[in-house]
């Protein structure tokens, strides 16, 4: 009886150990679908918002420099990096604020890279199906 239950049991066992192998195949290859529709959404809301205004980005680098300078003043940081923080600090607070223009063709620069993205993302999607088609078709 404990023979028939041992075999069963290991027969059992390496089935389960086993059977995992394509679970893991389709999580990657949802993530990959959820990460492309995240990023296309990503991509319109950028395009519907549209670039940010001139007080919108002041207001931007007046917070960064506010956590900047509370991050130095915790006392938390010492030597080279309370000196990068530093560095840090004094390169937003040099930096001039861009005009309106200069902001709307940065923008459109990071739309027009993120859709390239975009779309060599599904070209290489495309790609693969087509040749788990072609190895099937063999098969």
């Amino acid at each position: 009886m404990r023979n028939i239950f041992l075999i069963v049991s290991i027969f059992f066992c390496t089935g389960l150990f086993f059977a995992d192998h394509h679970g893991e195949k389709m999580k990657q290859k949802a993530g990959m679908e959820n990460w492309a529709m995240m990023a296309r959404l990503k991509l319109d809301l950028a395009e519907l918002k549209g670039p940010p205004s001139v007080a919108e980005v002041a207001e931007k680098k007046a917070e960064k420099l506010s956590d900047l300078d509370l991050l130095i003043a915790s006392g938390k940081y010492e030597g080279m990096r309370l000196r990068r923080l530093e560095m840090m600090r004094n390169k937003i607070a040099n930096e001039e604020i861009p005009s309106q223009e200069a902001i709307n063709q940065r923008h459109q620069e990071r739309l027009k890279k993120a859709n390239k993205k975009l779309q060599k993302n599904n070209k290489r999607q495309e790609k693969a199906r087509k040749q788990k088609r072609k190895y099937r078709k063999k098969d």
